[in-house]
């Protein structure tokens, strides 16, 4: 039996993460593995959110949903939203997962750009 390990740059990723985060309107990101275990948090301010929880769920969802028709999955609160969406790597699988304000306009836009920087990250050796 053999293991293929890959290493990521995680400073790299981070960076991708950070500069998403810093956009107005948003609130934190994460990076986690398909069984919602983080990889690569940020906040953005004092907000309470439980990235551990939040990441469990968002694992969940596409468990459930596993190979559906659905690209994305967006939940909304009162005062926020939750962009879903899973990334595939070279080895394994990544959740992508922002958090922004409920009013924040053309979030995709900048999701989009941030997740195509993260898969090539994934994907390059």
């Amino acid at each position: 039996m053999s293991v293929l390990i890959k290493n990521y740059n995680i400073d790299k990723l981070k960076e991708c993460l950070e500069d998403l985060n810093s956009k107005n309107g948003n609130k934190g990101c994460i990076l986690c593995s398909e069984e919602g275990l983080v990889v690569i948090s940020t906040k953005n301010g004092n907000n309470q959110i439980d990235f551990d929880s939040l990441a469990a769920m968002g694992a969940t969802l596409l468990s459930i949903m596993n190979d559906q028709i659905f690209l994305d999955i967006i939940i909304t609160y009162e005062n926020k939203k939750v962009f879903i969406r899973k990334i595939n790597g070279d080895i394994c699988n990544f959740i992508f997962i922002n958090i922004f304000e409920y009013n924040k306009r053309y979030f995709r836009r900048d999701v989009n750009k941030t997740i195509k920087k993260i898969s090539k990250l994934l994907t390059s050796y």
